[in-house]
């Protein structure tokens, strides 16, 4: 099966993409939820959920797993520097009064 494929010029997008993922996953309600996309902004995740629908069969399915890349704030935490300890040898962010005075 081949592992790429072209959506052609003047087709919508997200909607060629969901019919694609439900044609390549076959008729088991299941499969879908095994399917993982990554989508540039949560804006584009959240109208792949509406093409999904919009794609849909008269069957329950589970919708795959959709992840924005653009987004960082479950991980926010991670980078946090608030408490001043460097991470991965970067130091804490210089205060923005202290950037002024340099």
């Amino acid at each position: 099966m081949p592992r790429i494929h072209a959506i052609p010029a003047g087709v919508a997008f997200l909607d060629a993409l969901a019919r694609g993922i439900r044609d390549r996953v076959g008729d088991d309600p299941l499969a879908l939820a095994q399917a993982t996309v990554l989508l540039p902004t949560r804006r584009a995740a959240r109208a792949l959920a509406a093409a999904f629908l919009r794609a849909g069969t008269a069957t329950a399915t589970i919708a795959p797993r959709v992840l924005a890349l653009g987004d960082v704030d479950d991980d926010d935490e991670v980078w946090s520097d608030a408490d001043g300890v460097e991470r991965d040898g970067v130091p804490p962010a210089v205060a923005p009064r202290e950037r002024l005075v340099r």
